[in-house]
C-alpha cells in the first residue's frame, strides 16, 4: 500500500479561519471555492463542525488542504492570514488575548512572520473590544482589521432568494 506523503502548509499562503457557525462555515465555503488559496487552517470549539468541513471538501476541492488545529493558537502558528467570525465579544477575545489565542502564538514567532501577518475579525461586536484587541496584536508586530459582518443566517437567506 502506498501512503501520500504529507504535505506541510506553508504558513504565507495558508488562510486560518475561526468559527466555523453559521456564518462563518458559509465563509470559509466561499474562500476554499472561490480564492487562489489551497490551503487552510481551521479551529471551531464545535469538534464536529470542523470535521463536517473537512468531509465537505475533501471530495469537492481534493487539491486544497483543510488543517484541522486545536485551538487559535495553532491557526495562527500555520497561517499568516487569520480570519475569525464568533457570535460574541467575549469570544473575539478569547480567541486572540485568551490562552491558547492568537497573542499567544503571536508572541512565540519571530520578528518577520509578525510582521507578515494579518488578522480580519468579522465579528459583529462592540467597537470598543475590536480597538482593543486590535492594539494587543499591534504591539507585537502583526496588524489586525475590523470587518464586521452583519445581518445573520436570516439575512443570508433571505437574500439568496429563499425569504
Amino acid at each position: 500500500m502506498s501512503v501520500a506523503p504529507i504535505m506541510l502548509l506553508e504558513r504565507t499562503s495558508t488562510v486560518g479561519f475561526i468559527g466555523l457557525g453559521a456564518m462563518g462555515n458559509h465563509m470559509l465555503n466561499n474562500l476554499v471555492s472561490r480564492s487562489q488559496f489551497k490551503s487552510f487552517a481551521i479551529f471551531d470549539v464545535n469538534e464536529n463542525a470542523m470535521n463536517n468541513e473537512i468531509q465537505r471538501h475533501k471530495t469537492a476541492h481534493p487539491l486544497t488542504q483543510i488543517l484541522k488545529c486545536s485551538s487559535p493558537a495553532e491557526v495562527a502558528t500555520r497561517a499568516s492570514y487569520v480570519i475569525s467570525m464568533v457570535p460574541t465579544s467575549t469570544h473575539v477575545q478569547e480567541v486572540y488575548t485568551g490562552k491558547n489565542s492568537v497573542l499567544t502564538a503571536l508572541k512565540q514567532l519571530d520578528e518577520q512572520a509578525r510582521s507578515q501577518t494579518l488578522c480580519l475579525d468579522e465579528s459583529t461586536i462592540e467597537q470598543s473590544v475590536s480597538k482593543a484587541v486590535a492594539l494587543k496584536i499591534r504591539e507585537v508586530g502583526a496588524d489586525m482589521m475590523d470587518a464586521p459582518v452583519s445581518g445573520g443566517k436570516c439575512l443570508l437567506y433571505h437574500r439568496r432568494g429563499h425569504g
